[in-house]
């Protein structure tokens, strides 16, 4: 005789995807009953009965009445409140924030801000987070409230690493910056935290954000839950889920360099990259001259603007090399290679194999 089958309620006020993802793969290998529907109802189902719930109420006080009703082990999403008395499986805001700050630590920055658009206590624990990494290691903090922040920019020390409590404020923050006149990343370099890509991929300049590893978050809360459903002893301290990593985009791909011309020319490289220039256009309105750019440039960057430039091609190469459509021709011609021949030298001495091995590797990996 076949055991019964458990049945599971996730609920979220906030729906997570990949939260769902998570508790999904752990519902399958359990061979439990999942019932997920209020992912596309946005409604509370209003007779479940089951074993267990899987929550994130935020502030729903519907919700938290919903869940206290049901008699039945309950685990807790949220790294803010106690309202279910319940054990917890939660992604590490503290780990979050510090990753962010490490991020921009590492390329240079020692002037940071946090763009704060809320007082939600997810918001509010991650600017505390951030505030007290960065005041620690002796850095500079500023609080810029995303409603101010067009007034505070040009009174602001740049560059400036800025922090956003999530990919959505990031946008508005990038929005903000360019609409008057700063460049993102080069005067100010935006981290968002959630890595959503339809958020991050799909906007004028591509945020950089920290990845929380809400899959992980899921099947976690779902393992936690299955302990209890079974009555087996479980710590009371919280299953704490780190970050997954950061995942980088232009808006914080850059290096501080402590000299205008040097960066205006990092700048133009990264705007003009695509079409036949050479260095001498990037630093053609430099007060500067061109060996202390050159010489400051290597210091920072750890390579010349002709290995910069040749750096920026190749990995533009390596998207289109991805597609099978784009001919090697066409590629070397749109990364803004004079010749195939000069192309294929590049690409074999940059990625160690050639334009056409490469692709193989990709395809292979893609599919």
């Amino acid at each position: 005789m076949t055991s019964r089958r458990r049945r599971v309620l996730l609920i979220q006020a906030w729906w997570s995807k990949r939260i769902l993802e998570g508790v999904a793969q752990y519902a399958l290998e359990n061979n439990w009953i999942l019932d997920c529907e209020m992912g596309w109802t946005h409604h509370l189902p209003s007779h479940w009965r089951g074993d267990g719930i899987i929550v994130y109420a935020d502030t729903n006080a519907n919700i938290v009445r919903y869940v206290n009703r049901h008699r039945v082990p309950v685990v807790d999403l949220a790294t803010f409140n106690d309202y279910f008395k319940a054990h917890k499986a939660v992604i590490s805001n503290e780990q979050i924030t510090r990753l962010a700050v490490d991020h921009l630590k590492k390329l240079g920055f020692s002037q940071f801000g946090c763009v704060l658009a809320s007082h939600h206590p997810i918001d509010m624990l991650r600017y505390e987070y951030y505030k007290k990494i960065v005041t620690a290691n002796g850095d500079h903090f500023k609080l810029l409230p995303l409603k101010k922040l067009a007034s505070l920019l040009p009174g602001l020390p740049k560059p400036m690493g800025l922090l956003t409590t999530n990919d959505r404020y990031s946008i508005e923050t990038i929005r903000i910056c360019t609409d008057n006149g700063y460049s993102v990343p080069e005067e100010f370099a935006v981290v968002g935290i959630d890595n959503t890509p339809i958020l991050c991929d799909l906007t004028s300049v591509p945020v950089t954000s920290v990845d929380p590893d809400f899959w992980q978050n899921g099947y976690q809360a779902a393992a936690l839950l299955d302990q209890l459903m079974q009555k087996k002893k479980v710590p009371k301290e919280p299953v704490v889920i780190p970050p997954l990593g950061i995942a980088l985009r232009r808006s914080s791909d850059t290096l501080y360099i402590p000299n205008t011309d040097a960066t205006k020319a990092l700048q133009f490289l990264r705007n003009n990259f695509l079409h036949p220039i050479n260095i001498s256009q990037a630093t053609k309105d430099a007060t500067t001259p061109i060996r202390v750019i050159q010489k400051v440039f290597r210091q920072y960057a750890g390579r010349t603007m002709v290995q910069e430039l040749t750096r920026l091609r190749i990995e533009h190469a390596k998207k289109l090399l991805g597609n099978p459509k784009h001919k090697i021709d066409s590629i070397a011609r749109d990364c803004g290679f004079s010749s195939r021949t000069y192309f294929i030298r590049a690409f074999r001495r940059y990625a160690g194999m050639s334009p056409k091995d490469f692709r193989k590797v990709a395809l292979k990996s893609t599919g």
